[in-house]
C-alpha cells in the first residue's frame, strides 16, 4: 500500500489569469478564479490543476516538467506558448516548448 497518493498538480505563477487560460485552453480544462486563488477544472477532482500565486519570478530550469500531447506545436505557440528546442532539430519525439512564464514543457505531436 502506498503511503501517499497524488492530490493535485500546483503551477506557481506571477501572472496568474493569464497563465490560467493559456493552461486551460491547452488542456481543455476550465479556468475558475481570481487574482488570488485560481484552478483550472475537469470532469473529475483528478483533473484539477491549482495556480499558486507566488511573489517570485522563475529562477532555474523545471525540476518537474509537465509532458503533453498536442494536435500542433503551432496550436500552444497560437495559445503563448514559446518553442525550445523544436523536435526535429534536436531528434527527439517531442518538442521543449515554454509557457507564458518560461516555465518548461514537453509537447508530443499526435500522429
Amino acid at each position: 500500500m502506498a503511503i501517499a497518493r497524488h492530490k493535485d498538480l500546483c503551477i506557481d505563477t506571477a501572472m496568474d489569469e493569464r497563465m490560467g487560460r493559456f493552461w486551460a485552453a491547452a488542456l481543455g480544462l476550465e479556468f475558475t478564479g481570481d487574482a488570488e486563488a485560481a484552478a483550472l477544472e475537469g470532469d473529475t477532482p483528478e483533473q484539477r490543476v491549482r495556480m499558486n500565486v507566488v511573489p517570485e519570478d522563475k529562477t532555474a530550469k523545471n525540476r518537474v516538467p509537465l509532458d503533453v500531447h498536442a494536435s500542433s506545436v503551432d496550436d500552444l505557440v497560437t495559445l503563448g506558448a514559446t518553442v525550445l528546442e523544436p523536435a526535429a532539430e534536436f531528434g527527439r519525439h517531442w518538442t521543449i516548448c515554454a509557457d507564458p512564464e518560461g516555465n518548461e514543457f514537453c509537447a508530443f505531436t499526435r500522429s
